[in-house]
């Protein structure tokens, strides 16, 4: 991988589409015409010819599609903003992203050379092309391809089709492993498996699994020895780290209530607006120890 402490490599046509995509640029997104943007899609996917999500002819309800579009090209771009921001409390520089699935997330470090992204995913890359018009011709459709997409900037943002811990992250003391509603999508995993493959690559771990599964438990006594858990947003989100002056750092920024539930805003768009503090401490994971 190039030498990130090197900037003189040259920011190329590819690197410069992804602040396209960007919130405080919806409206060149919006304003881009249909043929631009096919170009688009193929230069930041890598591929010449884009495969697109469809539903099956079953499902009637296209509108909840288009409105899912819209909310998840904002709350990616929410959800690992605030995520990038904890990073930096914590001194980390290097995120390693399980089951990224959409590509987006990435582009916000396009002008943050003191971090690099490695996302990896078992099936496909996606782009969230959200643009206004899509509410009018009801496009609900995410453009994708099942190979990784080439590395942009120089290397310091790259993807990795693989599935952990088979395909490992390149791991350094100053990374943090990041899974936003992957590391516990599917039952069929041995739990205690993959938490001793994390606990043996990372030092620091941020994830969640949702408050009302069945083997929330099992992820709580799974053999987190060494490590001190903290949940940092509803949704079920917990950080686990063996760095104690990483808690001294938290509380210095964020709000932390006697139960040691750090408030990071990580997360809270998932939640209905109205939410009563009720219902988002419901959605804390029972993190038993450290609390």
């Amino acid at each position: 991988m190039t030498d990130m402490t090197d900037t003189s490599y040259t920011i190329t046509e590819r690197d410069r589409l992804t602040k396209l995509f960007l919130p405080e640029n919806q409206r060149l997104l919006d304003a881009l015409p249909d043929d631009r943007m096919d170009e688009i899609r193929r230069i930041l996917l890598g591929c010449d010819t884009p495969d697109f999500m469809t539903l099956p002819d079953t499902i009637t309800d296209i509108d909840f599609y288009v409105k899912d579009k819209a909310f998840r090209f904002r709350h990616v771009n929410s959800l690992y903003a605030r995520i990038y921001d904890f990073a930096r409390v914590l001194g980390v520089k290097h995120i390693c992203d399980l089951g990224c699935g959409c590509i987006n997330q990435a582009f916000l470090l396009a002008d943050d050379d003191s971090m690099t992204y490695t996302g990896m995913d078992s099936q496909w890359f996606s782009l969230n092309d959200w643009r206004e018009k899509d509410r009018e011709t009801n496009n609900y459709r995410h453009p994708y391809t099942e190979d990784a997409p080439p590395p942009l900037f120089d290397g310091r943002i790259r993807f990795v089709k693989g599935s952990y811990p088979d395909t490992p992250f390149a791991v350094t003391e100053d990374s943090l492993l990041t899974a936003c509603y992957s590391l516990t999508m599917t039952r069929e995993h041995n739990i205690h498996e993959t938490v001793f493959c994390l606990t043996r690559n990372f030092d620091r771990i941020l994830f969640n699994v949702a408050w009302d599964r069945a083997d929330v438990y099992q992820w709580q006594d799974a053999g987190w020895e060494g490590y001190a858990i903290h949940p940092i947003g509803p949704c079920g989100f917990v950080f686990a780290t063996r760095h104690p002056e990483d808690i001294a750092r938290l509380k210095q920024v964020y709000p932390c209530d006697e139960r040691g539930w750090f408030d990071t805003g990580i997360d809270r768009d998932s939640m209905p607006p109205d939410a009563s503090p009720q219902e988002l401490e419901k959605t804390y994971v029972r993190w038993r120890r450290d609390l």
